[in-house]
């Protein structure tokens, strides 16, 4: 994912640039630093990085590929925002423990359970 998101990235600042090139190249300069460079250094900040994407793409995954919703006519929708800030707080705190699955397949597992549930919820309390 990170390396498509460099093509896809280069490709909007360089226009010439083939996305499918930059990625490639993403990847084998992302490999060669992960050979030469120690990763301990790094390792907080990608944590980091993950806690607050992996709960955010779990909401996206579960609105548009198992709820079907649309909320591009919203400028906020507070209960996946809510959602996202307890999804990371997970995600957190799974770090301190070793899971089969990981931390981010686990916080991945339960958010979109919460957002199902919370939109079923909400869907019972409007139709009440």
């Amino acid at each position: 994912m990170d390396a498509y998101s460099a093509g896809v990235s280069s490709k909007t600042i360089f226009s010439k640039w083939s996305g499918t090139m930059a990625a490639i190249g993403a990847t084998i300069l992302g490999t060669i630093s992960a050979l030469i460079c120690p990763m301990d250094n790094f390792s907080n900040f990608l944590y980091l990085i993950g806690s607050v994407f992996v709960p955010m793409i779990a909401i996206q995954i579960t609105d548009y590929f198992i709820l079907e919703v649309d909320y591009r006519q919203q400028n906020c929708q507070w209960t996946n925002l809510i959602l996202w800030l307890i999804g990371f707080i997970i995600y957190r705190i799974l770090l301190n423990y070793s899971f089969l699955l990981g931390s981010t397949v686990t916080t991945i597992i339960v958010i979109i359970a919460m957002t199902w549930g919370t939109c079923r919820v909400m869907k019972l309390v409007k139709t009440k």
